[in-house]
């Protein structure tokens, strides 16, 4: 039986770390670079992900990988859990509002220096994990490594052409080695949330 995916963990961590509060802890914790960098890996997490669903069914080790890789995910909320948790503290030992600044400056430069370096390294070691599960999954299918790569390379531009807000639409589709155009244009068109059943070709180009 083929083991769940767990895509929606991916994408709720990585709306976490995307979100205003989220990077605002991160600036008064003075840990953004780091933040960074677990953002992109977990943005690269699902290009994997995706590509292990594709291999279900396929690959008797994919039920393995995916257990693998739930537990980074399950690292990365116990390491977010640990950053509220610090700002929940950080806010409880304020004062008067006319105190604050100087107690927020006081926490950051003293007591938040062995918070940073702790944070550093356990991205450090989540980010070592994942990328141990991902080469694993080179070597039993090297082929599949170039198009891991360049997959997360587009998620990369993808996501921050959104982040800029770019364009009016954005679509994301799956084209896989059978390359078919109807095909394509209807998920590009399900990506829009566009009906696309029984279109001909000449049409659903028209509609996209």
């Amino acid at each position: 039986m083929p083991k769940q995916i767990p895509f929606g963990v991916a994408t709720s961590l990585i709306n976490t770390i995307a979100s205003s509060a989220f990077r605002e802890i991160g600036r008064i914790c003075e840990v953004m670079d780091d933040i960074e960098k677990l953002k992109d890996t977990m943005e690269y997490t699902k290009v994997v992900l995706s590509d292990a669903e594709l291999k279900q069914g396929q690959d008797a080790t994919v039920a393995d990988w995916v257990k693998r890789f739930q537990q980074v995910l399950y690292d990365v909320d116990d390491l977010l859990d640990d950053v509220f948790i610090k700002d929940l503290r950080r806010k409880a030992s304020f004062g008067t509002e006319k105190t604050r600044k100087v107690r927020d400056f006081l926490s950051i430069s003293n007591n938040s220096i062995d918070f940073r370096a702790k944070l550093a390294r356990k991205i450090e070691n989540i980010r070592k994990n994942f990328n141990e599960i991902a080469e694993d999954m080179s070597k039993l299918n090297p082929s599949r490594s170039v198009v891991i790569r360049k997959t997360a390379l587009s998620q990369l531009v993808y996501n921050a052409a959104q982040d800029q807000d770019l364009f009016q639409k954005y679509m994301w589709v799956w084209v896989s080695e059978d390359f078919e155009l109807k095909t394509i244009l209807k998920k590009m068109l399900l990506s829009l949330k566009k009906d696309s059943d029984g279109d001909s070709l000449e049409a659903l180009q028209q509609k996209l």
